[in-house]
């Protein structure tokens, strides 16, 4: 059963393999001998090289070491050198102060100098006895390097950053041995936790994701493994706990109810936590079911960013995995109940026949789930409207969003946001490249202009006047959703209607899972005119638990 079970991660691997190479400039006479940027090296699209998809090196280190069914690279010498090409490469490409870049020149990225140098440490610790002596010094010093800069540094808004620090800090100190590096990530780590809610979660942008929060375990996971911290164990216990509710029936995980929208499932940190959590075990479980189905996304979707920077985390959950025989119950699995985190603002209810997931500081969006058929889910992401000046959406973070929660309904009330659809032009460009390759060299702007685009794309609030009450009523056999909008001053609305999209920036937007995830925003009507003109307007349905979920539009007003 272990076997039979931990395959669904090495089959999924070995399928992307080829499609991997590809990205990877394999000739040794090339300057660019190891590089995975297929934009920088081949296409001559890019000025700079994205250092997170040298963290492609584990996954081929990981291939060359270990047996896995099917792997036809096992101890194949080319495969071997190309991993060891890719950590060399990686060393010639780190700034002098220790960082890498990732979306722009001289951006002296967090997330990329943490999760590379963790990925190219334990590529290091499998291919040491590999590498010669020059090779070796070059590695270990850019990682030394890398551990200075990452000591004097913290990403706290984004935990899923100082969490790969923290793992990448633990695995430079276990291969050089050095006691100072052991005193950073001590410090670091006392200082992190104190980042967790009393909920459970660690806060992404300001709210809870399901899917970086899985990120975030398996930095803290793979942290406990190295350097057998128990200290921590009670924090990994909390962030599973808030977890475990948002493993829907059919295995997946996450969506547009999280703070950064993501559906991705990293599973190693629980294989490595299942013999010691025991809820862990049970979401390992549901997992493997979801990959084998072909529920969850899967690295078959993955694109080149992530198939270089996530690849190697599904081979490790092979390594790490254990069958755990008995498993406690997942909060869908059990009793009826009702469950407010009101800090993260999300709401949830298991009845007879369903699973629901809101979010209210998301204005009420939602995943409400079948358990007549575990398959068979409805999601909803609000309102998404145009306007003469762009689009709004009713669905973006915010936690100015007021939640009332009684017997049998929930009502969230707030106001539209516009959303930030951005992309370079040419002269941003310019202005971004210029700026960045002469006063980018100093901390104190590159720091401004990360901030900028980070509340340019993901954080900023542009709040609409144009409010809505949505209520959620909870009846014995149906839900009733009613949507309620007034317009507080002019607006010029062109269309208005209920939305699937992602509305903020995320790296894995867009990327495929289920076909079922994906329909098109759905027009009300003359709900837009009905507005301008009346400056109010109520869009009233109800969802059935059949076999299939459905709902019906009962009136518009």
């Amino acid at each position: 059963n272990v076997s039979m079970n931990r395959e669904i991660y090495s089959k999924i691997v070995l399928q992307s393999i080829p499609r991997l190479l590809s990205l990877l400039d394999k000739n040794m006479n090339s300057p660019y001998y190891g590089c995975f940027d297929r934009a920088y090296w081949t296409y001559r699209q890019t000025d700079f090289v994205n250092a997170r998809l040298q963290e492609a090196a584990l996954t081929l280190a990981l291939l060359y070491e270990n047996n896995f069914q099917g792997n036809s690279w096992y101890k194949q010498d080319l495969v071997r050198n190309w991993a060891i090409a890719s950590m060399l490469f990686w060393s010639k490409i780190q700034h002098k102060d220790g960082t890498f870049d990732e979306a722009y020149p001289n951006e002296h990225s967090h997330v990329a100098t943490s999760f590379s140098a963790f990925a190219i440490a334990e590529s290091y610790r499998i291919l040491k006895k590999h590498l010669n002596a020059k090779q070796k010094n070059m590695i270990i010093s850019s990682l030394l390097k890398s551990a200075e800069w990452l000591a004097k540094n913290e990403d706290s808004l984004v935990s899923n950053h100082d969490a790969g620090s923290i793992a990448a800090l633990c695995s430079i100190y276990t291969l050089t041995g050095k006691e100072k590096i052991k005193t950073y990530f001590k410090k670091k780590i006392i200082d992190f936790l104190k980042l967790q809610t009393t909920e459970g979660w660690f806060p992404e942008y300001g709210g809870a994701d399901i899917g970086y929060t899985t990120l975030t375990i398996y930095y803290l996971a793979n942290y406990f493994n190295l350097c057998k911290d128990k200290s921590i164990l009670d924090s990994l216990k909390k962030a599973i706990h808030f977890l475990s509710y948002f493993i829907h029936p059919d295995g997946s995980a996450g969506g547009i109810y999280g703070s950064r929208n993501t559906y991705f499932f990293v599973p190693d940190g629980f294989e490595i936590l299942s013999d010691i959590i025991p809820l862990a075990s049970s979401i390992v479980e549901k997992n493997i079911t979801a990959l084998k189905e072909l529920r969850t996304l899967t690295p078959l979707s993955f694109d080149d960013r992530y198939i270089c920077n996530t690849l190697y985390t599904y081979l490790q959950a092979y390594l790490d995995h254990k069958e755990i025989l008995r498993k406690p119950l997942l909060p869908f699995e059990g009793n009826d109940f009702e469950t407010f985190f009101s800090i993260s603002g999300l709401f949830l209810k298991k009845a007879s026949d369903f699973y629901s997931i809101i979010n209210g500081f998301k204005g009420g969006n939602f995943k409400i789930y079948s358990l007549k058929n575990e398959k068979s889910f409805i999601n909803d992401n609000g309102w998404i409207g145009k306007t003469s000046k762009g689009f709004i959406s009713s669905s973006l973070l915010d936690r100015k969003n007021r939640i009332v929660k009684t017997k049998s309904k929930v009502s969230i009330e707030g106001s539209f946001k516009k959303i930030n659809f951005t992309s370079l032009s040419s002269s941003k460009m310019i202005q971004l490249r210029t700026l960045m390759s002469t006063l980018g060299r100093s901390r104190l702007i590159r720091e401004t202009v990360r901030n900028l685009i980070r509340n340019k794309l993901i954080t900023g609030i542009n709040r609409i006047p144009i409010r809505f009450l949505r209520e959620i009523i909870f009846e014995k056999s149906e839900i009733k959703v009613i949507d309620t909008f007034k317009l507080m001053k002019n607006v010029n609305l062109e269309t208005l209607g209920m939305d699937k999209g992602l509305g903020i920036y995320t790296a894995s937007g867009g990327l495929f899972s289920t076909i079922e995830d994906y329909y098109e925003s759905v027009l009300i009507g003359n709900i837009a005119k009905k507005l301008t003109k009346e400056r109010i307007a109520k869009v009233s349905r109800t969802i059935f638990f059949d076999k299939r979920l459905r709902q019906e539009l009962s009136n518009n007003e």
